[in-house]
């Protein structure tokens, strides 16, 4: 990678991080040479006529309608809106020049994404306990990782299925399982069991797929009927503490750098 590649890259990173808590609520100076600078940054890293720089110009940081006596609280609103926007690109862009320009570890025998060296995202599939996915959520932040939970992200404009697409690029999965459904074979209808969702169910078999089974921590909460089929998965209980060491213990196990003693 080039040196003024690695330099638009660095301050990409950086104007990212500005973007987060936004310098002002309307289109001022400061929003002006920040859209500025990140257009420059873009067209460095990938040009003048991509994708990533179109689509950053396309972001609207004003209300679609325009009125007499609208209040200013719809500017607020859609400046706020664009901003978020804004940032969702710059993240997609950022991981699309990691995945494609910097240099990639040799491959190992389990795979090429799990020789990935791994980085801070952790993805959190969960059901209807917000408890539960706040509290995994929590430790894994005070653990200096990314908590990453799908309806917290921006929608840039995508449907749900390609948001999914784009926040899934994680390093690691933690997969909570929760009594929120009930369900039994069709002929024993009277015997209902506490069962997660089905979207907690189908996204547990696309992370094993796409990181492997030792990137992925399926955590448990009561009794429940879990898919019998995904051989070689460990569930691990959320009931008391324990979860919290054998967490821990798998990130490292997989190489992640944290250090217990910042959570505990």
């Amino acid at each position: 990678m080039s040196q003024q590649k690695t330099r638009a890259y660095e301050r990409l990173q950086e104007l990212h991080q500005q973007a987060i808590t936004p310098p002002s609520v309307s289109e001022g100076p400061q929003h002006v040479e920040w859209t500025q600078s990140v257009e420059a940054a873009l067209r460095r890293l990938f040009g003048t006529d991509s994708v990533q720089l179109k689509e950053f110009k396309r972001v609207s940081y004003s209300p679609g309608v325009f009125y007499s006596g609208q209040p200013n609280s719809d500017f607020i609103k859609a400046y706020q809106s664009g901003v978020r926007t804004a940032v969702a690109i710059i993240a997609a862009a950022l991981r699309e020049f990691e995945d494609y320009e910097v240099p990639a570890h040799k491959p190992s025998l389990d795979g090429a994404k799990n020789a990935k060296r791994p980085g801070k995202r952790v993805f959190i599939v969960h059901g209807h306990e917000t408890a539960m996915k706040e509290s995994v959520a929590r430790f894994l932040e005070r653990l200096g990782l990314e908590a990453i939970i799908l309806h917290e992200q921006a929608n840039a404009g995508q449907t749900i299925i390609e948001k999914f697409e784009r926040e899934s690029d994680a390093d690691f999965a933690v997969v909570l399982f929760s009594p929120d459904d009930v369900g039994a074979e069709k002929d024993k209808m009277a015997d209902l069991k506490p069962r997660a969702r089905q979207n907690v169910v189908l996204e547990l078999g696309y992370f094993i797929g796409k990181l492997g089974r030792q990137r992925v921590l399926p955590l448990v909460h009561g009794q429940l009927e879990l898919p019998s089929d995904v051989h070689g998965v460990v569930y691990v209980s959320y009931e008391g503490e324990g979860w919290k060491l054998r967490l821990v213990q798998e990130l490292k196990q997989q190489g992640f750098d944290v250090d217990a003693n910042k959570a505990f």
